[in-house]
């Protein structure tokens, strides 16, 4: 099972400003990135808490860069999952937190000694407020309060929803649509394959073999089968007479076909 304990770490801090993978100022300068940093909000008392998370004994035991976060926090602490790192292993000023097996909380096996620190640089700040912080312009107006921008946000998301959920119904509703077109087409060259067996099915009773394309009309089909005809008179000597009376018998019948399946149509 994957400890999580960035989210856990984060779950500690659900009413201040949390920052993961925190720069202590622009990405052009030299730097040193903590796993983690809170701030209380709090005027009169800005607690800060870094946090540097070790998964592995190898990656604690060689870690040099921890004593530069120390003037960015009030308190460091190291989180591991469970048992990885022993209290008595951790620099004296620093604490230690580990990870429940379960993922479901992180308790403090070692307090961090709490520490006055200077106030923090500026390019710091400038960091934090360039790079970590989220304008929101569209719902801030010169005089509105905290409570007028989240109203105005919560009604910009209601409004966001009930658009994407009448671009989904549209969308639903184009794709029964081609659906409903498709399934009709497939009925009507159901039926036009059934004539046009009906077609071949008659043509073969009276011994009429059409090599040229097929069609499903009855005009088309008399076509092919007028060269047929001519086609076994010059082979076969079929007097003109013999053929108008085969003639007119396929007309009969193609009549009788169409007049059939447009009723059932």
């Amino acid at each position: 099972m994957t400890v999580d304990i960035l989210s856990m770490l984060h779950g500690r801090h659900t009413e201040d400003v949390f920052i993961a993978e925190c720069r202590n100022g622009p990405a052009n300068k030299s730097l040193c990135i903590m796993d983690a940093w809170a701030i209380a909000k709090s005027y009169a008392h800005p607690h800060i808490t870094a946090y540097e998370i070790k998964m592995s004994r190898k990656d604690f035991l060689r870690d040099e860069k921890w004593q530069s976060y120390l003037k960015y926090c009030h308190q460091l602490y190291w989180a591991c999952p469970n048992g990885l790192i022993r209290p008595d292993e951790v620099p004296a000023e620093t604490g230690l937190l580990w990870a429940a097996s379960t993922g479901s909380r992180l308790f403090i096996k070692k307090k961090a000694q709490y520490r006055k620190i200077d106030p923090l640089p500026e390019e710091f700040y400038w960091y934090l407020l360039f790079s970590r912080v989220k304008v929101m312009r569209e719902y801030w107006q010169e005089g509105d309060t905290k409570r007028d921008t989240w109203v105005k946000w919560l009604a910009k998301r209601d409004e966001d929803k009930e658009l994407g959920q009448a671009a989904s119904h549209k969308i639903r509703e184009l794709v029964e649509k081609k659906i409903a077109k498709v399934e009709t087409e497939n009925i009507k060259l159901k039926k036009e394959n059934e004539r046009l067996a009906e077609f071949k099915e008659a043509a073969r009773e009276m011994g009429i073999s059409v090599i040229g394309g097929w069609t499903d009309t009855k005009e088309g089909f008399m076509r092919e089968i007028q060269r047929e005809l001519e086609r076994l008179a010059q082979a076969e000597a079929v007097t003109i007479r013999h053929l108008l009376n085969v003639l007119k018998e396929v007309d009969g019948k193609m009549d009788e076909i169409v007049k059939r399946t447009c009723k059932g149509g």
